[in-house]
């Protein structure tokens, strides 16, 4: 580390003095996605690599950072350097795998329900998901009735009288 700025002593807790010739993955203790190689190796062939990292605070806390590196080249075009900036996005990341989880549990409670039918039309009125007790009231399996139109619900004459579109509309 030959540069350690104002952002990154608020980030990871470490003062300029502690952290100037430090190994930044060794200090950070970081967790790459890939190898530490191939990170590399795409810096090397590319001049650039993007990722999340996972980073230790001098708290011991671990975080989830969005990753910018670029190799840094003197004018013959000889790398000299590799510039790092790291956004902390691990709220973010906690959100996102909530959001995902509370998905996932309301998934499961709508597909498991039996004693009533619940299916999602897509815009264009056709079957978009199917739940255990649609297939038990209405009759259709889920591989039969996915991505038909909703007027298969429908009598001919309601149908004829353009019933299933004037209530999707």
């Amino acid at each position: 580390i030959s540069y350690w700025s104002r952002g990154a002593i608020e980030m990871y807790g470490w003062r300029r003095e502690d952290a100037l010739g430090q190994v930044t993955h060794s200090l950070l203790r970081t967790q790459f996605p890939i190898s530490k190689e191939d990170v590399d190796d795409t810096l090397r062939r590319h001049g650039r690599w993007e990722g999340e990292l996972v980073h230790t605070r001098r708290t011991g806390e671990r975080i989830v950072v969005a990753s910018r590196q670029a190799v840094q080249c003197d004018e013959s075009g000889r790398p000299v350097a590799t510039l790092e900036i790291n956004t902390d996005i691990t709220q973010s990341k906690r959100v996102q795998e909530g959001l995902r989880d509370s998905e996932d549990r309301f998934r499961l409670l709508v597909e498991n329900v039996q004693d009533y039918a619940i299916f999602l039309l897509s815009p264009e009125g056709r079957v978009a998901s199917w739940n255990i007790g649609a297939q038990r009231l209405k009759g259709y399996v889920r591989d039969e009735i996915l991505g038909q139109p909703s007027s298969r619900f429908y009598s001919a004459e309601d149908a004829a009288l353009g019933l299933p579109e004037q209530l999707l509309e």
